[in-house]
């Protein structure tokens, strides 16, 4: 099975191997990176590096200065190839080596001294640090003395060539004519029918075949299926086969991260983990079903700037506010602009009492409207944050997101619940179509 490896210097100008074993890999600033560099530039979770097979797929995770793959910046996932070079932030570069097998290369920090005692002399880190640096002065210079040497032999061979099929392709042309007198005027008939029909191309049927059973595997009630395009390039090219259950979550997981970022005013990348997009997804399967949904966003496209304008007057980010109003509207049809007069008023106390700087704390609002709507303690989400906070062991931090909350049992399924719909519908809104909605992408500036 294909190996990668990543060849840099560390912070403190040290060379560095490090081999990328998890199908999850991922380089940035926290602690609970597979590779931790502590970087200015670099954000908390930068990069990410997966494992499709034999596949090595890269994907900048939204970070804030941004990732260039052999000096295009880097926008969306793209396949690695060994030699590679990335760099995150302009602060931090990499080459990449993917191979069947590597001499004992070590494994990340502990054993990176390991490293450069076992790898061979003309490998050595230091040696490849050294390429790393010059490799692209080398293939400059090599592609100028390419030109030069090559395209005179190169123009010679390709006149020759030319040439060559001239001669033969007369002949042929002969060959068929007479060959086609010969025949009656019944053998040319039956010839030039079938001809036409396409029954002597055979490669051409075959490939007909398989398209259509292609067509038929991605059709699902009638629908075709919309795949990410750039990750099925990535897959054609390579000849890999990926579950599409996993390809469908990668992609809701890429706008989970977006729309995290769009509904806070304070959030350079938010993380989700795998449970949590699962529970997403399945919400979004519920959701994207009801024609209610297509109406509702379309209504919001409508009334955007009525919704933008509510929305900064008490200090809420327009995407958060318009999105609340269609989960609270569900799988019903309703006068979505209406609905957000009516929430505002208890949005505006809620975020208050909660802060809504960064994406958990408009999650918490979320948890907490659903209760407080209901008649229930408009505060009681701030004092549960506060006496949690308060135990000894408990990261105050921590105790600030929905997800601990619901872990420890602090709040109900049903705010749970509100919280998942929210981001479900918040999902759906970055690209409606490809998930089966009939309806515009929803997206404030």
């Amino acid at each position: 099975m294909s190996k990668m490896r990543l060849i840099f210097k560390d912070e403190n100008g040290k060379p560095r191997i490090e081999l990328v074993e998890k199908d999850k890999f991922i380089i940035g600033r926290h602690s609970e990176c597979d590779l931790c560099l502590r970087l200015s530039g670099l954000s908390r979770k930068h990069l990410q590096i997966e494992r499709f097979g034999t596949v090595f797929v890269v994907s900048d995770l939204g970070s804030s200065n941004g990732t260039t793959l052999n000096g295009k910046k880097l926008e969306e996932p793209a396949a690695l190839k060994n030699g590679d070079v990335l760099n995150c932030a302009g602060v931090f570069e990499m080459r990449v080596e993917i191979t069947e097998d590597f001499a004992d290369a070590g494994n990340g920090k502990e054993n990176n001294d390991a490293t450069k005692e076992n790898v061979s002399q003309a490998d050595s880190v230091e040696q490849i640090s050294e390429s790393f640096e010059s490799e692209e002065k080398r293939n400059e210079q090599s592609s100028i003395l390419s030109v030069f040497v090559l395209a005179p032999v190169l123009g010679l061979f390709v006149l020759a060539i030319v040439g060559i099929l001239f001669i033969f392709a007369g002949e042929e042309k002969k060959s068929s004519v007479d060959a086609f007198d010969r025949l009656s005027r019944k053998e040319r008939n039956i010839f030039s029918d079938e001809q036409a029909e396409g029954k002597f191309d055979k490669e051409s049927a075959s490939r007909d075949a398989s398209s259509k059973e292609v067509d038929r595997d991605f059709e699902t009630d009638g629908k075709r299926e919309v795949t990410d395009s750039n990750t099925a390039d990535v897959l054609n090219q390579n000849g890999s086969e990926i579950d599409r259950e996993k390809l469908r979550l990668e992609k809701v997981e890429r706008y989970a991260i977006l729309f995290a970022r769009q509904i806070a005013f304070h959030e350079a990348n938010y993380a989700f983990t795998k449970r949590q997009i699962e529970e997403i997804s399945s919400r979004i399967d519920e959701l994207s079903s009801s024609a209610a949904l297509a109406n509702n966003l379309k209504a919001v496209r409508k009334n955007s700037v009525q919704l933008e304008q509510m929305a900064k007057q008490q200090g809420l980010k327009p995407q958060f506010f318009a999105m609340v109003a269609v989960a609270q509207l569900g799988k019903n049809q309703g006068d979505v602009l209406q609905k957000a007069k009516e929430i505002l008023p208890l949005l505006s106390e809620l975020k208050i009492s909660l802060g809504n700087e960064l994406t958990d704390d408009n999650l918490l609002i979320i948890a907490a409207f659903e209760q407080a709507s209901r008649g229930g303690d408009r505060l009681a989400m701030r004092k549960t944050i506060e006496a949690l906070s308060n135990q000894p062991g408990i990261d105050a931090r921590k105790a600030r997101t929905v997800w601990f909350l619901y872990e420890k049992g602090k709040i109900l399924d049903s705010q749970y619940e509100a919280v998942l719909r929210f981001l479900a519908v918040g999902v759906i809104a970055q690209n409606p179509s490809e998930f089966g909605v009939k309806a515009e992408p929803v997206i404030f500036q």
